[in-house]
């Protein structure tokens, strides 16, 4: 009789465990269901960026209270039961490391030589063919006969290295070019992670491919391929840039505000020039005396999430670029925050040549390469300063020879410790110099 009542408990117990993981799902669906029904109301063309829209702006919302934890809707998506790709369909894509452009990023000015040149070849001729096992040896082979037994070390010496000198032998720089591929491979690999955690796609499959430098992506109940095509894809740069703060450029995000919501309500008539609009956006409110209100929610909190599935700070009608671009979250260089779906609307915006006048000559807009959790997944868009002819930026990750991550000396937060050439130090020097406090390292897409 014991023996029953245990396994009448065990059935209940498992029972409630499985009640339990389901609810999840349930309540992603009823997400979902509301995405749907909101995206209903857009022309046909736009459902499915309006759907993921409005699930991007709850992904860290609490959205499932069980009395001990409110669960946000991406926590319920990485505990509802996993489909898999054989039932919920999705994506499965290979990607490839270029070791081809490790090996020339190291050689520097080297890779101009007639040898190295011929050698890369004969590598990429093996891996296409297939014989390939090892695209490192069969470059080091290649280049070996081709310079009749000409050093490798003299190829990839660099006054930045320390590790490779004139004096190594052709063993210990493969030992090193290889090292280096891993670590390239391994660097994307979290990249892609990262990029894929930050879509919100639930239960993904990564893996690197032994023997190669492959990586499988496998991303179930993907629902806009092209999205995530673009967002593997895309290539990160590390740019080095002088900043506007943000203070100095909200009166004239307001006085943009108050324009094109009087170029929206009243089209300028035939012929009429646009300083016209710019001065009736002026009549139409006080832009510095609204700037003066953003100006006072620097500093504050701005990263509280509401506590509502759907909640915009503004309405489109009064504040058409302030719906799209939340000045809430505006500090230091970032003048504001906005989702996936709104980026294309702000950039229409501030490339209104009208909107451009409002705004320093020299100012340009970029956009953060990911979004921040606790700015509920959106973007921050930023107040670059152009300090260069070509509008370039002044230094970028050519010039990082080493970097590292370290642990601020007050509180847990990682940070990451950079090293850079003589010409990146000197040209930081100069930078920061006189504007200490006002620049910035950009990730860029």
């Amino acid at each position: 009789m014991q023996s029953k009542g245990a396994i009448k408990l065990l059935a209940v117990l498992l029972a409630l465990a499985c009640i339990y993981q389901l609810s999840f799902t349930f309540k992603t669906r009823s997400v979902e269901k509301k995405a749907a029904e909101y995206a209903a109301q857009f022309p046909v063309g736009q459902q499915s960026e309006a759907e993921q829209h409005y699930l991007d702006s709850v992904q860290n919302v609490g959205v499932y209270n069980l009395g001990f934890k409110k669960f946000t809707y991406k926590e319920c998506k990485e505990k509802e039961l996993n489909l898999g790709l054989d039932l919920k369909g999705g994506m499965n894509v290979m990607l490839e490391v270029q070791v081809e452009d490790v090996i020339k990023a190291l050689a520097g000015d080297s890779q101009n030589d007639p040898a190295f040149v011929e050698a890369i070849a004969e590598a990429n001729a093996a891996l296409k063919e297939g014989t390939s096992k090892d695209y490192i040896s069969d470059f080091v082979k290649a280049y070996q006969r081709l310079s009749n037994g000409g050093s490798l070390a003299a190829v990839f010496v660099s006054p930045d290295r320390k590790d490779i000198t004139l004096e190594s032998s052709d063993a210990d720089v493969e030992k090193i070019l290889k090292r280096e591929t891993d670590a390239a491979i391994a660097a994307s690999f979290n990249v892609l992670r990262s990029r894929i955690d930050h879509f919100g796609v639930t239960q993904p499959n990564i893996m690197r491919l032994p023997n190669s430098h492959r990586i499988l992506v496998e991303l179930p109940g993907v629902k806009e391929p092209q999205r995530v095509r673009d967002l593997l894809q895309g290539t990160a740069s590390l740019e080095f840039w002088l900043t506007y703060d943000a203070r100095e450029v909200l009166p004239a995000l307001a006085a943009a505000d108050k324009f094109i919501k009087v170029e929206l309500s009243e089209a300028p008539a035939a012929g009429q020039p646009e300083v016209a609009s710019i001065e009736a956006a002026a009549a139409a409110g006080t832009p510095a005396g609204e700037a003066e209100g953003l100006l006072a929610e620097i500093g504050s909190d701005t990263t509280a999430v509401a506590e509502a599935e759907h909640t915009d700070r503004y309405d489109r009608a009064k504040n058409p670029l302030f719906a799209v671009l939340d000045p809430g979250f505006a500090g230091g260089a970032a003048i504001g925050a906005a989702y996936k779906a709104d980026m294309a609307a702000v950039n229409e915006y501030l490339a209104n040549p009208a909107v451009r006048e409002l705004f320093p000559a020299d100012i340009a807009f970029k956009w953060g390469v990911k979004g921040d959790d606790k700015i509920d997944g959106r973007f921050y868009l930023y107040a670059i300063r152009i300090s260069t002819p070509d509008g370039k930026a002044p230094l970028d990750g050519s010039v990082v020879t080493e970097a590292r991550e370290q642990y601020a000396q007050r509180g847990a937060n990682a940070v990451v410790s950079m090293s850079m050439n003589g010409e990146g130090t000197q040209e930081w020097a100069r930078l920061t110099g006189e504007n200490i406090g006002k620049c910035i390292a950009i990730v860029l897409d």
